[in-house]
């Protein structure tokens, strides 16, 4: 895929408004649905990603939010990622310093994941394999969409959540207004890789990125390249009525 991949992750660039931020989605969603190819829809999701993080620094609540470096309760429930997302997070995960021991606990956590059933997955509170020492996001700047949008107005449900084995979510303390920008991005990317005939399913990420790893860069966009790989009923009912949206549109 060329020195466009070679970049993923590895990017610093700039923080920018949320409307430079939208102009690039717009372009990249054009861009996309005239060629559809992997390079496109890489490009995408990073478009997307920036836009998420400019409208989280402009967001009206941002200053009474909880979260920060290093408070990972969040990080170790069950997060889906589409393909594109899951392949910019392996790149980032082969360009870190300490590659051989990410995709070690990458394909550790996989393995684990494939054992357990769904209620099994939310209770066991599988901590994230790319937490580095510090408790800290190993491949921050490629984190998935569900990751940039998930934040919380007080540290204590957060915890609370987590010691506790029940899958509800009851008592968190989320900003609505990042949970809509979440709903949105999500909609929104699926969307244009359903439109251009690639797949827009999430996929657990550990069982997503264990595949990423292993795919030939010419071929993860192909249809059939992630559809053996874990989801969740939550996901699978999103997808389902995003195709039945987009049909009667058409």
């Amino acid at each position: 895929m060329g020195k466009f991949s070679d970049k993923l992750g590895k990017r610093k660039s700039t923080p920018r408004s949320t409307a430079a931020t939208q102009d690039e989605v717009r372009d990249a969603v054009r861009s996309l649905l005239r060629r559809p190819d992997g390079r496109l829809a890489l490009r995408l999701v990073e478009a997307i990603g920036e836009r998420v993080d400019a409208t989280a620094r402009e967001a009206p609540g941002s200053s009474r939010w909880a979260c920060a470096a290093g408070c990972n309760f969040c990080c170790h429930i069950p997060v889906v990622a589409t393909p594109p997302e899951l392949v910019r997070l392996a790149r980032a995960v082969d360009a870190h310093p300490d590659a051989a021991r990410l995709r070690a606990r990458i394909l550790a956590n996989a393995e684990r994941v494939d054992e357990l059933e769904e209620e099994q997955l939310f209770a066991s509170r599988l901590p994230c394999a790319l937490l580095d020492e510090h408790g800290r996001c190993s491949v921050y700047a490629a984190r998935p969409l569900a990751c940039r949008a998930h934040v919380s107005f007080s540290r204590e449900p957060c915890e609370a959540a987590h010691l506790d084995d029940a899958r509800t979510d009851a008592g968190f303390d989320g900003d609505p207004f990042m949970q809509q920008v979440r709903t949105d991005a999500d909609t929104h990317l699926a969307t244009c890789l359903i439109t251009a005939g690639l797949d827009g399913m999430g996929y657990e990420l550990h069982d997503g990125l264990a595949r990423a790893l292993e795919l030939d860069p010419r071929r993860w966009a192909e249809p059939e390249a992630f559809v053996a790989c874990r989801t969740l009923s939550d996901r699978v009912a999103f997808d389902a009525e995003l195709r039945v949206a987009i049909a009667d549109e058409s």
